[in-house]
């Protein structure tokens, strides 16, 4: 099960699953890969590889989702991998 998190509080996940409710405030597809940036009153870069239809259509400037996945650190700075991303209110 995901653990409800802001993105602010993500920085020491040791790569547990998490969830975290934000608003997409950029978007960008390339090569089947789905680059957003997130915002709940932090900012995050995330990605989710071979996205679906479904998902593209969601991944729109603006909307409000919830995404589960796991935050991976790397020598340019965190990501945060999707592996799930839905439509809330």
């Amino acid at each position: 099960e995901p653990v409800f998190m802001k993105i602010s509080e993500i920085e020491n996940s040791n790569n547990q699953k998490i969830a975290v409710k934000a608003r997409i405030i950029s978007v960008f597809f390339s090569k089947n890969t789905l680059f957003l940036q997130l915002y709940d009153g932090n900012s995050l870069k995330a990605l989710m590889f071979n996205p679906s239809i479904e998902v593209l259509g969601t991944a729109e400037r603006g909307n409000q989702v919830l995404v589960v996945g796991r935050l991976q650190k790397s020598n340019s700075g965190k990501t945060f991998f999707i592996t799930e991303l839905r439509k809330t209110s």
